[in-house]
């Protein structure tokens, strides 16, 4: 399925030349092996096998927070409070327990992280042989719903990146039901329930939702992630097909569209104010 949107994530912007070189750094080695590069030992690298605690960086909106490890990986964000269940708990185990991962597909001859100056937008850079592409991610502070936001911008060349999504509520321990909802695609288990939205091809496959794409030099994708109570969407889905006099299953994502769609520069007005509030803390 195709999660269709148009536009950054509305509401928005994020301009990189008002930050200028004032960004904060995280520690970083001049190399480092990519997501799919084995080992030491030569077994594959996994969230739970070969990380480090330094190897994450905080990201948040002063109720919650995610962990994004430097290969690209969330293996821990808990919804809607820091003490809360959470819903990527690769952290502690392995990617059977929860993460969302947005990486190149070849290997990283170079990774690079920094903060934006005055604010927890995270920025990791992967130097691939194909070129070079920038995850950006953050969470703007609240005004409704958690929401994960992950902006993928090409740099230079051509990268080829994949996703995989691997949603367990509960600490690892829940397995989500999914479905589309018109652009959406919605993961409910009990009263939690997860909305992605964006403009990247995905399926399911092994309990996961994942999906391949390319990005150029200057283009830019854009996926996000919102979290919810499972027992207002049932009230309101219901009185929706009321209203529309309508007894069918199929019913609208209850969530505030946030629209996406690649593009060679940033929309007018969008992720810098939220990026510049998402200052956790």
């Amino acid at each position: 399925m195709l999660l269709t949107g148009t536009g950054t994530p509305s509401g928005f912007t994020y301009d990189d030349s008002r930050y200028g070189d004032n960004s904060a750094r995280l520690p970083t080695s001049s190399r480092c092996k990519s997501p799919s590069s084995p080992g030491e030992d030569g077994a594959p690298m996994t969230p739970g096998r070969g990380r480090h605690i330094e190897d994450y960086a905080l990201i948040g909106d002063t109720q919650s927070a995610a962990l994004v490890g430097r290969n690209g990986s969330i293996d821990w964000a808990c919804f809607p409070r820091f003490d809360s269940g959470a819903c990527f708990a690769a952290l502690l185990g392995n990617r059977d327990n929860g993460r969302w991962s947005v990486a190149p597909l070849s290997p990283s001859n170079e990774v690079r992280r920094r903060y934006r100056a005055g604010t927890m937008v995270l920025e990791t850079e992967f130097e691939t042989a194909g070129g070079r592409v920038r995850l950006i991610d953050f969470m703007p502070i609240r005004t409704g719903n958690p929401v994960i936001i992950r902006i993928v911008e090409g740099v230079a060349g051509t990268v080829e990146l994949a996703i995989d999504l691997v949603v367990r509520f509960d600490t690892g321990q829940v397995t989500p039901w999914v479905r589309r909802c018109d652009d959406a695609l919605v993961m409910t288990a009990g009263p939690d329930a997860l909305c992605l939205r964006g403009s990247i091809e995905v399926h399911g496959e092994d309990l996961a939702t994942v999906g391949h794409f390319r990005v150029r030099a200057g283009e830019r994708r854009a996926l996000t992630l919102t979290w919810w109570r499972q027992a207002r969407l049932v009230h309101r889905t219901r009185r929706e097909s009321a209203d529309a006099g309508s007894g069918s299953s199929a019913s609208p994502c209850p969530l505030r569209r946030v629209a996406t769609r690649p593009s060679s520069a940033p929309a007018a007005g969008s992720a810098n104010d939220a990026g510049r509030r998402s200052t956790a803390g």
